[in-house]
């Protein structure tokens, strides 16, 4: 039987040799347009999905200016506010969007809550919050507060395992390089199960967490070495363990992290944001990559010589990935890669009009369509959510 390994190498370089990357027009509709004022805007975070409803966060704008989080029907684009924040003990900011599990939806904020934390503004280090989606009521589960063990929440989603969700702080404060967390959701007990150290193993982790085998693989955009570049780590939930599975050291492989992974045929996938090919940017324009979950050894999967990513989100289903990516110069595409072929498609080009600008959140999937947003753009300019059908 073939190795793992050595199906991971057939596969990058399947991918590495493909035909130029084709363009097919699937059928995007633009389902609701943010205008910047009570509904909010800039949505970053992904969607989601509860009978027929898909529900989100914008960080800023609304009523109060802190931020919402917010429901549109699928089917005919009606919008509601679920919940306005406040910027006190509330939150303030909410940018990763919102999970659902036994009938709540959990999410956090990256500033309000406590009044314990200097280093953010408004003041406070962000919460911990669940939302009843009928009721609208919001309970603030726990507040950050500004210690060594990670003030300050991060950028990425919550993950449900049994009982707990599990998520990220970022480098706030002296001496903090983020942390992994976890929260009890029934006991309300909170604990870092993991610090980082920057130029040992990493430093602000700023993506949600991707759970596989039994651990918790993430990236963090800088530290791991001299090169102070970037890493790919694993933290064992119950126990903390972390391991340090790839550092990034040179701009010929890609540096600073900026997708979430995806795990797939014993590998973590994702992009980062410089390196490559220099031209024409001039630090490169990041490349795509393979880390072997148990090696830690990298393979290039493509090198970008003409995307200059300022953020790339990814999502698996079935053999392929599909990707948004908000581009530098441009206005944002969706990518298909097929993982047995190594065939890449441009699905959709946006245009910065009604379709939206730079769409930088994970899709979601529903009933033979794509869900998503863009951060900018619209009849606005403060984004839009959209449905794309291939």
């Amino acid at each position: 039987m073939m190795s793992v390994s050595n199906q991971l190498a057939i596969l990058a370089l399947a991918i590495c040799v493909a035909a130029p990357v084709a363009t097919k027009a699937g059928t995007l509709t633009t389902i609701y347009t943010f205008t910047g004022g009570t509904d909010g805007g800039n949505v970053y975070g992904a969607l989601t999905y509860i009978n027929g409803e898909l529900y989100g966060t914008t960080p800023y704008k609304g009523s109060s200016g802190n931020g919402n989080v917010f429901k549109v029907n699928a089917a005919t684009g009606k919008f509601e506010v679920v919940h306005a924040f406040q910027g006190g003990t509330d939150g303030a900011a909410p940018g990763s969007g919102v999970i659902y599990q036994d009938g709540l939806l959990y999410g956090t904020t990256v500033a309000g809550g406590g009044s314990g934390c200097t280093v953010s503004y408004p003041i406070g280090c962000g919460t911990i919050f669940s939302i009843n989606p009928k009721t609208k009521v919001e309970s603030i589960l726990y507040s950050f507060s500004q210690d060594p063990n990670g003030s300050k929440s991060g950028a990425g989603a919550l993950v449900y395992l049994g009982g707990l969700v599990y998520g990220t702080t970022s480098a706030e404060g002296e001496n903090n390089d983020g942390s992994v967390f976890s929260f009890n959701l029934a006991t309300g007990s909170f604990a870092t199960l993991y610090s980082f150290s920057g130029d040992k193993d990493g430093a602000e982790p700023n993506v949600s967490l991707q759970y596989a085998n039994g651990l918790l693989y993430g990236t963090t955009v800088y530290g791991g070495g001299q090169c102070n570049c970037g890493t790919v780590f694993a933290v064992n939930p119950s126990t903390g363990a972390d391991t340090l599975l790839h550092a990034f050291s040179t701009f010929a492989d890609g540096v600073y992290p900026l997708s979430n992974l995806i795990y797939y045929a014993g590998s973590l996938q994702g992009d980062t944001g410089r390196g490559g090919i220099s031209p024409p940017c001039k630090y490169g324009c990041g490349v795509s990559f393979a880390i072997n979950a148990e090696s830690g050894a990298e393979t290039i999967l493509d090198t970008f010589s003409n995307r200059k990513a300022t953020y790339a989100a990814l999502t698996l289903k079935g053999e392929a990935v599909y990707e948004t990516l908000g581009e530098g110069g441009g206005h944002g595409k969706l990518i298909k890669a097929d993982l047995k072929s190594g065939k890449t498609t441009t699905m959709y080009r946006f245009t910065s009009g009604t379709d939206g600008d730079n769409p930088e959140a994970p899709l979601i999937y529903h009933d033979g369509a794509f869900y998503g947003s863009t951060t900018s753009g619209g009849a606005h300019g403060y984004g839009t959510i959209f449905k794309y059908v291939p």
